[in-house]
């Protein structure tokens, strides 16, 4: 696999949900490390892989944009969402572009075979934590990008690496 490929599938796989599900279009850009959630309230959502590929996906976003992606998927106002529903919806997005990054994977780099299994999402709230996976990855890579919806901003980083032993 092509480490560039990686980063383009998660892109369009984030385009797909946020587009599609959401009706929001996206802005993309290189998040270079840069953690924009430093000593602020933040969620973060992700899902795991496991199979011939290991790694995960995560979706990172201050509050008052997991509220508006809540507000987008409910179909209702921001202020009338709950915390429940918003972690609900935060895991959900973070299932759909894991999902749909599995899909366009196993099309694009694995010859139409599901690469992986996927985890059940899960959410962390609170302010003072980071999301963190070594750069060491044989084989594989660390992918970082970020992207503007509306006024919003969220960070998606992907790790991904071949298992050798399945």
């Amino acid at each position: 696999m092509n480490p560039s490929d990686a980063k383009d599938i998660l892109t369009c796989a984030v385009r797909d949900v946020f587009e599609k599900m959401i009706n929001l279009p996206i802005r993309p850009e290189d998040q270079n490390g840069r953690n924009l959630f430093e000593n602020q309230a933040h969620v973060s959502a992700s899902v795991s892989f496991a199979g011939d590929w290991t790694g995960f996906v995560s979706l990172a976003c201050l509050g008052n944009s997991a509220c508006f992606i809540t507000s987008r998927l409910l179909g209702m106002a921001a202020e009338c969402t709950s915390e429940s529903e918003m972690k609900d919806a935060m895991g959900e997005m973070a299932n759909m572009i894991g999902g749909r990054f599995k899909s366009l994977f196993a099309e694009k780099c694995n010859g139409g075979r599901e690469a992986f299994r996927m985890s059940v999402p899960t959410v962390v709230t609170g302010r003072d934590f980071q999301v963190f996976a070594s750069d060491a990855l044989g084989g594989g890579g660390k992918f970082q990008i970020r992207i503007h919806a509306s006024d919003h901003c969220f960070d998606l980083c992907l790790v991904l690496k071949p298992n050798h032993a399945a």
